[in-house]
């Protein structure tokens, strides 16, 4: 966490309250250059409620999958192609290396362990792309969506149980989903998400901001925008999870 300046926060303890300062360059804008816990606490929330979808950005998903599918299977008919020149290259290699299993070992091109270690990565390679093609467009980018809105829940949950977490988890988290928080005058400034999630914290929208934010204009999703911003792959949501359920808070028993 820096300051716009460049310099960082560190923390330090004072009457048994956690805050945190910057020894800010001459001539730095930054009005406040101590942060308190509370003030800590409401950047990481913000930070989160700008990493998730919103309600209705969740609902134009969902609306408009259908014609995004479609559309989508259309665009990838070339992929389906080259797939299945693959395969067939495959399965030629394969019936070559069959067929000439004798030859092949006599004249010294493989031994016995590298034609069956060829064999086996052929077969290997030929079982992934079959896989891949028995897959629709369809299905893939809709994985793609399930995984975008469970990962909103996810973030929601965190979310609220955010403050109430332990300082280890609050720090896990924090740790998982940011690279880098610029604080100016105790409001978030500039955020930088970890790879998994920049995608869904750089996607258009257009959302309301607090006093010293950054408003980012844009329709709140662009006809454009549905593949490219929320469907572009994440990693698959078990990835994205690991780094969530571990850490994530969770509410203190009352």
């Amino acid at each position: 966490m820096r300051c716009a300046c460049g310099r960082s926060y560190s923390p330090y303890v004072q009457k048994g309250h956690t805050y945190y300062r910057s020894r800010c360059r001459d001539g730095c804008v930054n009005p406040a250059a101590n942060l308190t816990e509370r003030q800590l606490d409401q950047v990481i929330v913000d930070v989160l409620g700008r990493i998730r979808l919103t309600e209705e950005e969740c609902a134009q998903l969902r609306a408009r999958a259908p014609r995004e599918f479609a559309r989508l299977e259309t665009d990838q008919t070339e992929e389906r192609e080259a797939r299945t020149r693959e395969q067939q290259r495959l399965r030629r290699d394969l019936s070559y290396l069959d067929e000439n299993k004798i030859t092949l070992l006599r004249e010294g091109a493989y031994n016995a362990g590298e034609y069956h270690a060829e064999v086996e990565r052929l077969r290997k390679r030929l079982a992934v792309v079959t896989q891949e093609q028995e897959r629709s467009t369809a299905e893939i980018v809709s994985e793609r969506l399930n995984d975008v809105l469970g990962l909103t829940e996810l973030l929601k949950m965190a979310e609220l149980s955010y403050k109430d977490a332990s300082p280890e988890r609050r720090r896990d988290l924090v740790v998982a989903l940011v690279a880098e928080l610029v604080v100016v005058g105790g409001h978030l400034a500039k955020i930088g998400a970890r790879d998994a999630f920049k995608q869904l914290l750089d996607r258009p929208r257009d959302t309301p901001c607090g006093e010293g934010e950054i408003r980012t204009h844009g329709p709140p999703l662009a006809d454009d925008s549905f593949q490219d911003c929320c469907l572009k792959p994440l990693g698959h949501l078990s990835i994205v999870s690991d780094k969530l359920s571990q850490p994530t808070p969770k509410i203190k028993d009352k």
